[in-house]
């Protein structure tokens, strides 16, 4: 059953990336912005690194069609690297930590990594430094926003596929 549901998790991720994307779509400098920034965060992370990736797709159909079409190669590409890095670093942090400092962690990454890369893409879209940074600053706030609200929607979410962690957050919950 759980396999079922995670195959369908590959269909649904880029769906829901796509409708958020769609609904929050605001043009600005040049680029556009939206949050769909927290499904990205939010999937990776409960359903791991590979379903991450998928977000990509959703959040490039958003863009193109809002109209976006100069930022729609950009934003699937770095929307599919922070999923991936999110649900890479969550799954594989130590197991030391705790899951708290795990999802701070993997949204701190998923952050860095966002800001780095629309640094770079805005320069390269936009071609004017002025509107570049200001895409850029805009991008960053919103990511922020978004790994904020992302932080605290994941503690309602299980763990679904990722067994190892559950076992381990139920063996802590029951020493304290």
């Amino acid at each position: 059953m759980k396999k079922k549901i995670y195959i369908a998790t590959f269909f649904i991720a880029p769906v829901l990336c796509f409708l958020l994307g769609w609904a929050t779509k605001m043009p600005m400098y040049g680029g556009c912005i939206d949050v769909c920034d927290i499904a990205v965060f939010a999937v990776s992370i409960v359903c791991g690194p590979w379903v991450g990736i998928t977000c990509g797709v959703g959040v490039a159909l958003s863009d193109i069609v809002c109209g976006a079409y100069s930022s729609a190669l950009f934003s699937g590409i770095i929307s599919a690297l922070v999923g991936w890095l999110c649900g890479f670093t969550y799954k594989h942090t130590f197991a030391s930590f705790s899951v708290r400092a795990c999802k701070i962690f993997a949204l701190l990454c998923g952050f860095g990594l966002s800001a780095v890369l629309w640094l770079g893409a805005g320069f390269i879209m936009l071609q004017n430094v002025e509107k570049a940074l200001m895409l850029f600053l805009m991008k960053t706030v919103i990511s922020l926003v978004c790994g904020l609200i992302a932080y605290f929607v994941l503690p309602k979410i299980p763990h679904i596929f990722d067994e190892e962690r559950l076992e381990r957050d139920n063996n802590t919950q029951r020493r304290e």
